[in-house]
């Protein structure tokens, strides 16, 4: 079981001290079966999801705001059923500095394992799941995203930050700008690519020693792209850096190698395709 508390919630305050003076907790609970589903917009804050063998789902937030009027006007909207638990922040309306940034919420929420994160979208702050069985949608900008011993299907946009996933299965896609990417993978799915694309930051790839590899396909600009593959794996290599070069502790065959560029068959080829490609960086496959 996970509990979920705001002592110990990584969730982070992204509002500067002093512009955001006052603060307000709450917690709620309510009934969410397995399988339920979770729907949920916020903004200057940050997510934490946790998971529990429990059919109920927990919330524990924080709201920000410059002063009394604005934390009085900062409103969080709850609506529940036992399938279905939504959850919006909703900014004060008028003219005040707590419509330009002063005021947010931060919320960490403890739901059952099998639970659905149909969207979990905020803005200034990190996210953080782990535990999820099921589906993520996952959005957030100017913060980093945490996914840690998840399974499903997974869709991963920020900006300006990293996007890290950890003892990962199932199916993922993960686009940021201005960030790292590092995937760690228990089992990928291997009916669909495994997508990752950055600008100005490094791509980490560590694929499943004793699983079959999906087709990989990673893109950054500015940023070397590392993928490390178990002993005795085959595939296709497609390759392409520039100003850089590309190398490989696995011979590649029956293709164009050059100081740029590696592209041919990994084993027998007859695996998947890693698709990599940057620009002004390096490009390494090596062993596990």
């Amino acid at each position: 079981m996970s509990v979920c508390l705001l002592s110990s919630c990584d969730i982070g305050e992204v509002i500067a001290e002093g512009a955001a003076r006052k603060r307000e907790e709450f917690s709620r609970t309510y009934e969410l079966r397995p399988g339920g589903r979770v729907n949920l917009e916020s903004f200057n804050g940050g997510v934490e999801i946790r998971t529990w063998d429990q059919s109920k789902a927990e919330i524990h937030g924080t709201k920000y705001a410059s002063s009394e009027d604005a934390l009085r006007l900062l409103k969080v909207d709850i609506s529940s059923s036992p399938d279905l638990l939504e959850i919006r922040s909703v900014r004060p309306g008028g003219n005040g500095s707590w419509t330009r940034g002063n005021c947010g919420v931060s919320l960490c929420i403890t739901v059952p394992r099998q639970t659905h994160i149909d969207k979990l979208a905020t803005s200034n702050g990190p996210i953080k799941v782990d535990g999820i069985e099921g589906r993520m949608r996952l959005t957030t900008s100017n913060g980093p995203v945490d996914v840690q011993a998840s399974t499903g299907e997974l869709d991963v946009r920020t900006s300006n930050g990293p996007v890290e996933l950890t003892r990962f299965s199932g199916r993922a896609a993960v686009q940021t700008y201005n960030g790292p990417i590092e995937v760690s993978a228990l089992q990928l799915d291997t009916a669909a690519p495994l997508r990752l694309e950055t600008s100005n930051g490094p791509i980490d790839i560590t694929l499943p020693r004793s699983a079959a590899a999906p087709e990989v396909r990673a893109h950054s600009s500015n940023g070397p792209i590392l993928l490390r593959l178990p002993e005795g794996v085959s595939g296709r290599v497609r390759a392409n850096t520039s100003n850089s070069k590309g190398s490989s502790d696995f011979a590649i065959t029956g293709g164009e190698r050059g100081k740029t560029r590696l592209e041919g068959a990994l084993g027998n080829g007859s695996g998947p395709l890693f698709d990599l490609t940057t620009s002004n960086s390096p490009i390494q496959l090596t062993r596990q």
